[in-house]
């Protein structure tokens, strides 16, 4: 397993929109949580979100994972991308004849994807108690955790979303048809 991630890790340390969209999302994902410290003017009057209370517990835990859920999308590029790098440089086949199996090939991806979804699913709740601790009105135990299984929530819509990207990239073999059958779903 850890020749897999290995052999993962550097595949995807050297290709560029790897390290460009992992940086984006992170950065965006980090600035998407501290939005409500920033007051708005809506029709002329301001609007401070951290008084209305989005970072109050327990309902902060849905708050944080659904604001976060909608740039998971940056994450499918890179597996979309990384998968169908592979099939167009010909690394599929490189590989199959260096001695990886297709088994292993498929097993190395849905650890890049464990290992995304983990990171992820761990800044999203490390993030969350740190925002919910330092601007929520009550931080006794048994509200601080009542809604916590979002972040469970979280991480199997991130997940499964990622392994719906997966089967769609090792099926068409090309990110652009990747994407257009990815709509074509989303669609119907």
């Amino acid at each position: 397993m850890m020749k897999l991630l290995k052999l993962e890790y550097y595949k995807n340390l050297n290709y560029k929109p790897f390290k460009i969209f992992t940086a984006l999302y992170f950065a965006i994902l980090v600035a998407l949580l501290f939005i409500g410290l920033v007051d708005f003017n809506f029709f002329g009057s301001p609007v401070n979100l951290k008084e209305q209370g989005i970072y109050n517990f327990p309902g902060i835990w849905n708050f944080t994972t659904w604001i976060v859920a909608l740039l998971k999308i940056f994450l499918g590029l890179i597996i979309v991308f990384s998968i169908s790098q592979e099939f167009s440089n010909r690394m599929f086949k490189q590989n199959t004849i260096d001695g990886l199996s297709r088994k292993e090939f498929i097993i190395s991806k849905l650890l890049t994807i464990s290992i995304f979804t983990i990171v992820s699913t761990v800044i999203v709740f490390g993030l969350t108690m740190f925002l919910g601790y330092q601007y929520s009105n009550t931080t006794d135990s048994a509200k601080v955790f009542e809604e916590i299984f979002f972040i469970g929530n979280y991480f199997v819509k991130l997940f499964t979303f990622f392994c719906f990207l997966m089967f769609l990239s090792v099926l068409f073999r090309n990110s652009m048809f990747t994407f257009l059958g990815f709509f074509g779903v989303l669609d119907c």
